[in-house]
């Protein structure tokens, strides 16, 4: 990984490591690296969180936190005791469910997998699933107050599996599997996938959600700076700055 800051460092970065279960755990430091900005990661799935400190163009000092996952996500759930039991899972590659969230300037490349299954003894289709797999969040409810997603894209791929009654939904989306925004709304703004995937942005909506460059790019497109209108380039987002990563 190579880490590249807009803004002057105030101090060396450092980089927190946790295994993807968070039973173990290292921190890297700027000073650490060969070349002060590329770090090998480790060969399993981790949560990585980056420290820095910068001056602004005034002199003024912020600290800052940056987050990214490198793995792959998978939801489990399961119906063990009722005869009519239903139940829920959902996995997002930003958060599975959120009752409200301001949600900028993420993606995800990771795979999706969501999975459900029956173990009620006295199973019958009364029983049923909701199953969801999205890019970024599984399901959005916002009951607390207005929610939106900005700069945002998914390319990592979903897949929603187990279960077999009528009554089971299955959902992928490659932004939100469902979004309930009949008490606040929703907007979301400069968000792309690729249209390869055959993904909705969203699978179902209810209440207000709006939409502003919402977009599925070719392939081609995938790869190109311009085709991300919106993408703060150059201050928060760059493209083509690793030979291993074509994405921004």
């Amino acid at each position: 990984a190579t880490f590249d800051f807009s803004h002057e460092l105030a101090e060396p970065f450092k980089v927190l490591v946790e295994s993807w279960d968070y039973s173990t755990s290292y921190t890297v430091s700027q000073t650490d690296l060969l070349d002060g900005i590329t770090m090998e990661l480790p060969e399993y799935f981790a949560h990585y969180t980056v420290y820095a400190s910068f001056y602004d163009e005034n002199g003024n000092l912020y600290e800052a936190e940056f987050w990214f996952n490198i793995g792959d996500i998978y939801s489990e759930s399961k119906a063990i005791n009722s005869y009519n039991e239903t139940t829920y899972t959902g996995a997002g590659g930003v958060a599975g469910a959120v009752k409200t969230a301001i949600i900028e300037n993420v993606y995800n490349v990771g795979s999706i997998t969501s999975y459900a299954h029956n173990e009620c003894a006295n199973w019958n289709t009364n029983a049923w699933a909701t199953i969801r797999a999205a890019g970024i969040v599984a399901w959005l409810n916002g009951d607390y107050g207005p929610s939106s997603i900005k700069n945002a894209y998914s390319v990592g791929t979903l897949s929603v599996s187990g279960w077999a009654s009528d009554g089971t939904t299955n959902m992928t989306a490659a932004l939100v599997c469902q979004a309930s925004c009949t008490k606040n709304p929703l907007t979301v703004t400069n968000c792309y996938w690729p249209s390869s995937s055959g993904y909705k942005d969203i699978h179902t909506a209810s209440g207000s959600v709006t939409k502003v460059r919402v977009e599925a790019l070719t392939d081609a497109q995938m790869l190109l700076q311009e085709s991300f209108k919106g993408f703060p380039f150059g201050y928060k987002w760059t493209m083509g700055g690793s030979a291993d990563y074509a994405y921004p």
